[in-house]
């Protein structure tokens, strides 16, 4: 019977990673449980050094060739390699042009974000739907088998079940639900982003291009897991503060807290 139980658990679970964030059974390919599916097509999420160097250097041989043939160099990715460092080393556009190729880099960040935030809400409802129907079926089954065998081990299967699925929660999620981890990630992100903003702002050529890729690259950076734990944390601790009128040393420790809680959730 343990071996019965075993292959409908893993059952269960491999189709539900077949799944991927944007397919399931209904919505025809257009909405998911966790939501609509993404506006554009998936390729705009991925900017190759091709597409940089295009953006950097429009009239580059090597981007011109690309665009009359429509067949990439993936033979010479050393060469576009090299011509995209060249191309940065010797950029003189001017700050529109700096943040149009700062925004396409935030722009495929922000799809791709938003998928990961759909996957996270569907992983999160899988493991809860799975094991508890699982905890429920077979303590169902082992109150209502006659046999004494049995039904210990559909209880025991039973109390396996919830226990798998409350680590689960703990290990990955740390206890708390993707309805707040989501727009934490969001919040951590448009603070970022109001920091991009605010450097745009600075006399023409102080905002290099190598500084808006790094700064677009960090603001991608911040679409994890752990900047949602952490974020949701700090949330936490500075409405604790306002509440309770800590005292300096304790609003010190407050502030410290998310930073030190993203390196320790996965121990």
């Amino acid at each position: 019977m343990n071996w019965i139980l075993a292959s409908l658990l893993g059952l269960v679970l491999a189709v539900c990673s077949a799944c991927g964030p944007e397919d399931a059974l209904l919505g025809g390919g257009r909405v998911t449980a966790a939501g609509a599916n993404e506006l554009l097509p998936e390729q705009v999420e991925t900017v190759s050094e091709l597409d940089l160097l295009a953006m950097v250097a429009p009239d580059n041989p090597r981007v011109l060739q690309y665009r009359a043939t429509g067949v990439a160099p993936e033979a010479d990715t050393a060469a576009v390699s090299l011509e995209l460092h060249r191309a940065l080393a010797t950029f003189n556009g001017d700050s529109n042009r700096v943040a149009m190729i700062q925004d396409r880099l935030v722009f495929a960040s922000d799809q791709k974000c938003n998928l990961f935030l759909k996957y996270l809400s569907r992983i999160q409802s899988y493991n809860k739907t799975t094991f508890k129907w699982l905890s429920i079926l077979s303590g169902g089954a082992g109150a209502l088998i006659a046999s004494a065998d049995l039904s210990r081990i559909f209880s025991g299967a039973a109390g396996m079940s919830a226990g798998l699925g409350a680590a689960i929660e703990d290990n990955f999620f740390s206890n708390i639900a993707t309805s707040v981890i989501g727009p934490a990630i969001v919040r951590a992100r448009l603070e970022y982003y109001n920091v991009i903003l605010d450097k745009r702002k600075a006399p023409n050529g102080a905002y290099s291009l190598g500084e808006a890729i790094t700064d677009a690259v960090r603001y991608h950076g911040l679409c994890t897991l752990d900047t949602g734990i952490a974020e949701a944390a700090r949330a936490v601790q500075t409405t604790a503060q306002v509440r309770g009128g800590l005292t300096t040393r304790q609003a010190q420790s407050a502030a410290e807290a998310p930073a030190s809680l993203a390196a320790t959730v996965r121990k």
